[in-house]
């Protein structure tokens, strides 16, 4: 049975789908049966617990790469492309504005008149 366990942790699969409590319930069974002692259970405890943090973080990884490349295929802009967008925007807005401010103050002045053109 210990063979088994471990053989299913190695696939991976089993490794994501155990909770703590589930392989603390399984190795209790070994040491229930006599397969092993309480010390080597700890260890195989221990053991899988890393075993299944570890394939979780990759699988996590390996989600994250995958989405990224198939969202950039779709051509989907990524947040920080959206934030920096939005930024040029700010500053052309508040650029748009000072020009428009400084055609009134002009115009104000009794200089010779300039038209702003609004396409909105």
């Amino acid at each position: 049975m210990i063979k088994l366990f471990k053989e299913t942790m190695v696939t991976g699969l089993g490794a994501l789908l155990f909770t703590k409590e589930k392989v603390e319930d399984m190795v209790q069974e070994l040491i229930e049966e006599g397969a092993v002692n309480r010390e080597e259970a700890e260890q195989l405890v221990d053991e899988m617990i890393n075993k299944a943090q570890q394939q979780r973080k990759e699988m996590k990884e390996k989600i994250s790469l995958e989405v990224e490349k198939k969202l950039t295929k779709t051509g989907f802009a990524k947040k920080g492309e959206l934030e920096a967008l939005r930024r040029k925007v700010e500053q052309l807005e508040l650029h748009i504005q000072a020009l428009e401010e400084e055609i009134e103050a002009v115009n104000s002045n009794g200089e010779k008149s300039i038209e702003v053109i609004d396409n909105n």
